[in-house]
């Protein structure tokens, strides 16, 4: 237990936290608006697919990213609830993901600080678990990135320090506790998939403890907004899980022995290929080791809550490494390290260790000391996504600006209500108003079949756009090598520099019925004095010429 405090000593682990995570996503609104001539534009896609979602289910009733009907795109259930909310109360805004981040952000660390203050860590401890959580996480590039990603990290956090508390009880439930936990299990759920990780975790810690019915009730409860959506989707003809987890996940090939063994020592390279992710399961199974050693010279062999959280996320560590692939970006496995420094936090290690520090705080050893965890801190990987995140988010922002913005912008003028083909969908979508046929198969049913058999190859690719009477297509060539039909006519191209976030350089434009050659060469020829200074557009107007030696048009 830390000493007693008063409130200023309360206090300031909260306040700088808050103002660590307000003064960074401050710096990186203000570059990113710099960058893109006062726009506000989020640094991916893949915020504007949610958001185009949410904009129709608001205003059509339709979940889907086009008004036309259903589309199962999106990896989280809860995050375009929300955002539609926020719509149908108060309209369409660019800003909501922002503002909602913002609140949600805030709210994780004032949970953790309440949390951490309740089992009584010092304002050291508390303090040091705050910044962690906010530059390691990382916080500030979450909020700006204006997913679900800060609600998810709150949710499976929140989760996981409720379901340790119940596994670490009597057999004799406590009926709130467990309640909270089942909700917090099937927010974790809703709020992206891989919070069914959690919740397995979850139920095998208390299955061990032989705590069945919350076993059962937890992961019942995490299960029911998976199964309930897939019978939506079902009903609707789409896979039960949506199509942007099944494509874009960690699928295993065990159809042969080597893919089977490749797929089995997928999780140990995942380990070595993610530090920051290897070091706190180093450094949270070195602290359960520490506490179980010490358990046991107590003589005191039952689970506490925090043996109960390490095993949880050690195990929820290894799903995630095993079952889902480290994305770029940090988003993806920004709740497993938020996880870990709670988990750390959490651990009566630090109070140890905070103790150890402070006797030694008079001595030169302890200031040997401190030098050398500086001098780690800052090569660590936690420091290169802290100072990452800051500096690649501005960047991003403007390729999103420079390139899909304006997509959605071209598309909104000239092809509102027409059939585009695309591989990048979100915002198009939502500032687009035109309808969308994916080409990655994301929102679309055809060329997600295709993409799970391996394909769709150039038969196949002009036979779903001739059947779904799309006009033009705009696409990264690279992404479809040999495959973009030869009838298609390549009718120009966008090239932008320092590309961060984006999947290409260049994003071609195609004429897919020949009758729309003429129009498109047109419109790319009136919209190239409105596209920002650093982008570089080039036309071909001769249907003859498909290379990108042809003439050009620069804004």
């Amino acid at each position: 237990m830390g000493p007693v405090e008063g409130e200023p000593l309360r206090r300031w682990p909260l306040l700088l936290a808050l103002g660590l995570l307000c003064g960074a996503l401050a710096a990186i609104l203000v570059a990113s608006a710099a960058a893109t001539g006062g726009t506000f534009v989020y640094p991916q896609d893949d915020p504007y697919i949610h958001m185009a979602i949410a904009k129709h289910l608001a205003r059509d009733g339709v979940w889907g990213v086009n008004a036309s009907g259903f589309t199962s795109s999106a990896s989280s259930l809860l995050w375009p609830a929300l955002l539609a909310l926020w719509y149908r109360m108060l309209g369409p805004s660019a800003v909501a993901p922002l503002v909602l981040n913002v609140a949600l952000a805030a709210a994780l660390v004032l949970w953790l600080d309440r949390a951490l203050l309740r089992r009584g860590a010092s304002a050291r401890v508390r303090g040091v678990a705050l910044l962690a959580v906010v530059l390691a996480t990382p916080l500030p590039a979450l909020v700006h990135l204006g997913m679900e990603h800060t609600l998810h990290a709150l949710a499976v956090a929140a989760f996981a320090v409720s379901a340790s508390r119940e596994a670490a009880r009597s057999r004799t439930p406590d009926w709130s506790g467990l309640g909270g936990a089942a909700l917090l299990a099937a927010v974790a759920t809703a709020s992206r998939y891989e919070g069914l990780f959690v919740v397995l975790a979850a139920c095998l810690v208390l299955a061990a403890r032989r705590r069945w019915a919350a076993a059962l009730a937890v992961g019942a409860a995490g299960l029911l907004p998976v199964l309930g959506y897939g019978a939506i989707s079902l009903s609707k003809g789409w896979y039960l899980l949506p199509n942007s987890v099944l494509l874009k996940g960690s699928s295993p090939d065990v159809s042969t022995l080597s893919g089977a063994l490749r797929y089995a020592t997928l999780g140990y390279k995942q380990m070595l290929a993610n530090p920051h992710i290897l070091w706190l399961m180093i450094a949270t199974a070195a602290a359960l080791a520490w506490e179980v050693r010490r358990a046991a010279r107590a003589r005191n062999p039952a689970w506490s809550q925090s043996i109960a959280l390490a095993v949880l996320f050690v195990v929820t560590a290894s799903f995630h490494l095993q079952l889902s692939l480290s994305g770029w970006w940090m988003r993806h496995d920004a709740y497993v390290v938020c996880l870990g420094l709670v988990v750390l936090a959490h651990s009566p290690a630090a109070e140890t260790v905070e103790r150890g520090i402070r006797t030694l705080s008079g001595e030169p050893r302890a200031v040997r000391l401190a030098v050398a965890a500086l001098a780690a801190l800052l090569v660590s990987p936690y420091a290169l996504r802290a100072v990452g995140s800051l500096v690649k988010s501005p960047l991003a922002a403007k390729n999103i600006y420079e390139q899909q913005y304006q997509m959605g912008l071209f598309l909104r003028e000239f092809y509102r209500g027409e059939r585009v083909a695309a591989n990048d969908i979100g915002a198009i979508t939502y500032l687009g108003e035109s309808e969308c046929v994916d080409l990655t198969g994301l929102a679309n049913m055809d060329f997600a079949r295709a993409r799970r058999g391996g394909g769709p190859d150039q038969a196949a690719m002009e036979r779903i756009a001739r059947q779904s009477g799309v006009s033009i297509a705009i696409l990264y060539e690279h992404w479809f090598p040999g495959r973009i039909p030869a009838a298609w006519s390549r009718v120009g191209e966008w090239t932008l520099p320092n590309n961060v976030s984006l999947g290409g350089d260049t994003v071609s434009f195609y004429a897919v019925d020949p009758g729309a050659r003429a129009g498109l060469v047109e419109r790319l020829s009136r919209f190239a004095g409105r596209l920002p200074p650093s982008v570089v557009q080039r036309v071909q107007p001769d249907p003859l010429s498909h290379g990108p030696e042809a003439s050009s048009v620069a804004p």
